[in-house]
């Protein structure tokens, strides 16, 4: 929809009307908006970022992190301890991610369904359709997946801007790009619509609807709604991360290089369930781009650097994504409008990240590396001969358990560690109460009527995985809650 042509004379303000208003494209407002204009109603999606056609998709890494990431991929904690890559592109996460499509584990769903989400009958649905099984290999234009977390220029990944959002446009759809909402407005605790900006023209948006649906990730929606004015004391807080630590392994005798194949490979759970928590960490083997490599990895020295990243295509990493247990982080604006992100690494998420450290190490050796670099201060690389690999066992060797102890002595700690954060959560947390949390078990918030929240921030705990189909699922339950409330049912 072209808003600056719907400008009339001196009065920069366009003003529309709308039954639902659903900021964000992502895995949660792409399903909610198909969903709901099925259902018949008129539904507006807002989208801050610019919508770019398949071939526009670029395969420099720098241009798609400026482009599709909050901040321009340079989102960090303000302690620098942690990165954060968030999604900020037409299709959100699901248009410039992984694409690693996991089931949310049993303990999760038992855990949340005790407390808060009532697992219906549609969340089930949706979950069990990943049985089909669905692997790369039916993807026409194969060599290109390497290049698929910065955008599929072939559509293949089926992010939501291909799918859910496609059905919402056939259903009468229409689309805001480059447009921030500024508030969720409302009138005696009853949604009214919002109040949005153009980034380009400055042209004000103001959009009458009785139902506004804020999909706009766990970094921001927190944001909107306190913008809006809403002050459920959980509203930022209850930031889960999954803290990320990556491990590299030389294989001199094998050109690896990391950025071919799949953009996701091979995980492991031998470290994600911790004395019976559900806790833990899972090991996870993604593409490695140059740049993102360079930023991963230690730096001791410009010669050691250098020396690195000459060996780029002989390096393996793999990542431990932890689930946060007793991490505690937060996200808010300053009066100046910046975000800022606290972020503590608690001590149970720190060993589990040091155990996941160990686990990497020995795969990596299993598989046949002469080199093996668990990335922590002060911890120069485990390195073996090319004999001492041919005899075996390198894994268990002495020199192996040694160095394995020291990784426990030096320990994974706050900003000495290199750790990252792909997967955002809780920061509109559902609670069976307003004390509990800031949305209900039907993602309605406590507060403002008519006011829905459906992404991750709406998580009661972290999922333990690549959180995609978990908020696909999530959010289909919360659209038919919506349209339960509404009292309209799909008519396709």
């Amino acid at each position: 929809m072209d808003i600056e042509s719907q400008v009339q004379g001196n009065d920069k303000t366009v003003h529309l009307t709308a039954d639902v208003v659903v900021v964000g494209s992502g895995a949660g407002g792409g399903v909610v908006a198909a969903e709901l204009a099925k259902a018949g109603l008129k539904v507006i999606v807002i989208e801050k970022s610019k919508h770019r056609r398949f071939e526009d998709y670029s395969n420099n890494e720098m241009d798609s992190l400026f482009n599709n990431m909050e901040g321009n991929g340079l989102l960090q904690s303000d302690d620098a301890a942690i990165s954060i890559l968030a999604g900020s592109a037409f299709g959100g996460g699901t248009a410039i991610n992984w694409a690693c499509s996991l089931r949310t584990p049993d303990k999760v769903r038992e855990e949340w369904s005790a407390n808060t989400i009532y697992h219906t009958l549609h969340h089930k649905r949706l979950l069990t359709l990943l049985t089909l099984s669905i692997t790369t290999k039916r993807c026409r234009k194969r060599p290109s997946m390497r290049f698929c977390n910065m955008g599929c220029p072939y559509a293949e990944k089926q992010g939501t801007h291909v799918t859910w959002l496609k059905d919402a446009a056939e259903c009468g759809t229409q689309f805001i790009q480059q447009c921030k909402v500024e508030k969720v407005t409302y009138e005696k605790g009853k949604v009214t619509g919002i109040v949005g900006t153009m980034f380009m023209s400055g042209v004000k948006l103001v959009i009458q609807a009785a139902t506004v649906v804020s999909s706009c990730g766990s970094m921001n929606s927190p944001l909107l709604l306190a913008r809006s004015g809403l002050k459920n004391q959980h509203i930022g807080r209850n930031l889960k991360l999954h803290p990320v630590s990556f491990v590299q392994g030389y294989f001199p005798d094998r050109a690896v290089n990391p950025f071919e194949g799949g953009i996701m490979t091979s995980i492991s759970d031998i470290v994600t369930d911790r004395e019976g928590t559900g806790y833990g960490a899972r090991i996870e083997v993604p593409s490695m781009h140059p740049g993102v490599f360079a930023a991963i990895g230690p730096y001791r020295g410009a010669a050691a650097f250098k020396k690195m990243m000459l060996q780029y295509k002989n390096r393996v990493s793999l990542m431990a994504l932890c689930r946060d247990y007793d991490s505690t982080a937060r996200v808010y604006q300053d009066a100046q409008g910046y975000t800022h992100i606290d972020f503590s690494l608690g001590s149970f998420d720190s060993v589990s990240l040091e155990k996941a450290i160990v686990a990497k190490m020995k795969i990596l050796l299993a598989a046949g590396a002469t080199e093996v670099d668990a990335g922590l201060p002060g911890l120069e690389p485990l390195v073996f001969s090319e004999d001492e690999v041919s005899q075996g066992n390198t894994v268990n060797s002495a020199k192996a358990q040694q160095y394995y102890k020291r990784i426990h002595e030096i320990g994974v700690v706050g900003q000495k560690a290199k750790l990252g954060s792909a997967h955002q959560m809780g920061t509109c947390r559902m609670g069976h109460n307003p004390s509990a949390g800031v949305v209900s078990p039907h993602g309605e918030t406590w507060e403002v009527k008519g006011l829905y929240v459906a992404d991750a921030s709406v998580f009661p705990t972290p999922s333990g995985v690549n959180p995609m189909v978990t908020v696909l699922a999530v959010a289909h339950s919360i659209a038919q809650f919506i349209k339960s409330d509404l009292g309209v049912s799909s008519k396709l």
